[in-house]
């Protein structure tokens, strides 16, 4: 028996994990020993219409520049929703 889904599933949907590394030193040309941004992600693509989609994820990264600089945090968790037009 298969889920009850409150929309239609349209056969366009897609999710998937994904990993980064940004390596801080080589972007900047500095050798200050700044630690490289890494994170993982996890995103559904739900596809409204086949031109219209809406992303939503959560980015989990470790050693954020940002947030070292501005909270003294190592860890940052990211929240995001995306909104895609296919013109």
């Amino acid at each position: 028996m298969g889920r009850v889904l409150p929309v239609p599933r349209i056969q366009r949907d897609c999710n998937g994990p994904g990993a980064l590394k940004l390596d801080i030193n080589q972007l900047i040309g500095s050798r200050s020993g700044i630690q490289n941004e890494k994170g993982l992600e996890v995103f559904y693509d739900f596809a409204i219409t086949p031109a219209l989609r809406i992303i939503p994820s959560y980015q989990h990264i470790w050693n954020p520049l940002t947030a070292e600089v501005a909270a003294h945090e190592r860890r940052a968790d990211v929240l995001l929703v995306r909104f895609a037009v296919i013109l």
